[in-house]
């Protein structure tokens, strides 16, 4: 990752929780002027000082060295306004994305080939019609679904669930 997108990353998590250039620099240690350099990709960060970035911000490490994901940069574009709520759901979305990434490129999941494309019943015969062909396809029988998430999973999907707030 480049140190623009870097010092971008770190103006992002520090304006989320609402601190200042002196009070992060003075958190981890360093001056204002090298925090605002860092910011605008003119100054290098060390390891430790960007573990240190990382904890002060209360942001995974693994957020401010992977490089931004498509998918998630896209969904950012077509979201409107962002706030507080939503910048939390783009850095665990992008989070959760690189993570899948690796995983497939480890070899730990697999794509899956497209499922055949059921079209869509309009009405309760071919509903159950596809119902079955869905069955067939992934060998589930006749019992009652009861993990949603594994059957996702058979499709090829995968479920990401996180808590945005309070409520």
């Amino acid at each position: 990752m480049d140190g623009k997108i870097l010092g971008e990353r770190i103006v992002e998590a520090r304006k989320a929780r609402d601190l200042t250039q002196e009070h992060l620099a003075a958190t981890i240690g360093i001056d204002r002027s090298a925090l605002g350099l860092i910011e605008k990709g003119k100054r290098k960060v060390s390891a430790i000082e960007l573990v240190d970035l990382a904890a002060a911000l209360s942001t995974p490490l693994a957020w401010f060295v992977r490089d931004p994901l498509a998918a998630v940069i896209s969904r950012r574009a077509e979201a409107g306004p962002s706030h507080e709520v939503t910048a939390r759901l783009d850095q665990a979305l992008e989070l959760f994305a690189g993570d899948v990434a690796e995983l497939l490129a480890d070899g730990v999941i697999r794509p899956l080939p497209f499922p055949p494309a059921w079209r869509t019943p309009q009405s309760v015969a071919p509903a159950e019609m596809v119902a079955r062909q869905v069955r067939e396809h992934l060998a589930l029988g006749h019992e009652p679904l009861c993990d949603y998430a594994d059957v996702a999973a058979r499709l090829g999907l995968y479920i990401f669930a996180t808590r945005l707030g309070e409520q």
